[in-house]
């Protein structure tokens, strides 16, 4: 693993990234594990050649995102979830161009609260396959004729999306603006990297944008899918796109729109398929299933009832539910005054809003240790209120 990270850093110079996306510029970085952080590039730590600064784990870092580190944005990436070297060598490029976008001053971020209340809707999931079909199509033709016919399809089809379920629908149109790009500059990295041809690395890339279950059940997910395929479209109509997106306030699709001739194509009524059908059963099937599986979890089940605020969440990692659902990690929450870090999974019970929480339900892998008035959770901390003990685990009134 060490030879993998000495031959990462050195593909991560900002000339190397320039050839995925003119202007690309490498921020701080780390690599970690449960036990150390290997930290490059950053402005505070003087570090020699390609060796890293050393730092034990903290909760800080976790998961495959962009995080302030001493101020500064740092792309990290945990090791333990990627062993091929152009699985982790691409994943990195992937999370430096966030850093990279964070230093252009992007500010077209979707409102994640909005996307975990997403509706279920047959009509929209109907119109969404199709649309995500067009639009893989509009890539893959072979003649700009077909090109055009099918990514005049994919526009239609979107606008009367736009009118079924309107802000949900421009919500998922930021997503793909800030995910999109970063899952381009990704698939580049990958397939320069990768002994697999270059049409073998796209159908690998392709899976968030044409699996039809897939891209139903997880939403968000999906949009990183859609807005590769864009960026892909974008680089057929014009290759000079990427400095003039990164100065624009529109959205990606809006942007390319932009280099698509107005051809107006009227809508079609909307004709609900037995596999759409079958995939909304499925959906509602695996969520529910989500839950279900939760609380039929081995452990020691701790309920905590009071005003609890959500600090920060992974939208990426939360399945939604009636007023409450499950974050299957990475949650951070505030009570009375007192911040704690919740990386395994729990579910959150709110009303209107998922950053009041009125209710959590942990499950620990033993019992806390009780005081007087507060309990001990083995790392998580001790949590001051009230607890009965039940036969269905503890409540803890804060």
């Amino acid at each position: 693993m060490e030879f993998h990270l000495e031959m990462i850093v050195k593909c991560l110079t900002n000339h190397k990234l320039q050839k995925y996306w003119k202007g690309f510029e490498a921020v701080s970085f780390a690599f970690y594990n449960k036990d150390n952080v290997y930290l490059y590039n950053h402005p505070k730590f003087k570090t020699v050649g390609y060796h890293p600064h050393l730092l034990s784990w903290s909760n800080e870092f976790s998961g495959d995102t962009i995080i302030l580190y001493e101020d500064h944005p740092t792309a990290i990436v945990n090791l333990e979830l990627h062993e091929e070297f152009e699985d982790l060598y691409a994943i990195c490029v992937h999370e430096l161009f966030h850093g990279y976008q964070f230093l252009m001053g992007e500010e077209r971020y979707a409102d994640e609260l909005l996307m975990i209340t997403y509706p279920l809707s047959l009509e929209n999931m109907e119109l969404r396959i199709q649309e995500r079909h067009h639009l893989y199509l509009s890539v893959m033709a072979a003649t700009i004729e077909e090109r055009n016919h099918a990514m005049y399809r994919f526009i239609a089809i979107r606008q009367q999306r736009e009118q079924l379920l309107g802000e949900y629908v421009l919500n998922e149109y930021l997503i793909e603006t800030l995910e999109g790009p970063a899952w381009y500059v990704e698939l580049n990295a990958y397939a320069e990297k990768s002994t697999l041809p270059n049409e073998e690395v796209l159908h690998k890339f392709s899976s968030y944008l044409i699996d039809e279950l897939e891209s139903s059940a997880n939403i968000r997910r999906s949009c990183y899918g859609s807005g590769l395929f864009i960026c892909l479209l974008l680089d057929e109509l014009r290759s000079d796109w990427k400095e003039e997106f990164m100065k624009s306030e529109l959205s990606l699709y809006a942007f390319f729109k932009q280099f698509v001739d107005q051809v107006v194509i009227p809508f079609e009524e909307i004709s609900i398929s037995k596999e759409t059908e079958d995939i909304m059963q499925s959906v509602k099937t695996i969520r529910e299933k989500e839950f279900i599986d939760f609380i039929s979890l081995e452990g020691y089940h701790l309920y905590i009832e009071g005003d609890i605020k959500s600090t920060g969440f992974n939208p990426m990692g939360i399945i939604g539910g009636d007023e409450k659902c499950i974050h299957k990690n990475n949650l951070r929450i505030q009570i009375n005054d007192a911040e704690y870090f919740l990386e395994k999974p729990v579910i959150s019970y709110y009303t209107a809003d998922l950053r009041n929480i009125n209710k959590l339900h942990l499950v620990l892998d033993e019992p806390p240790t009780f005081n007087k008035d507060s309990l001990i959770l083995n790392g998580i901390g001790e949590i001051k209120g009230q607890y009965e003990v039940k036969e269905d685990g503890c409540w803890l009134q804060c």
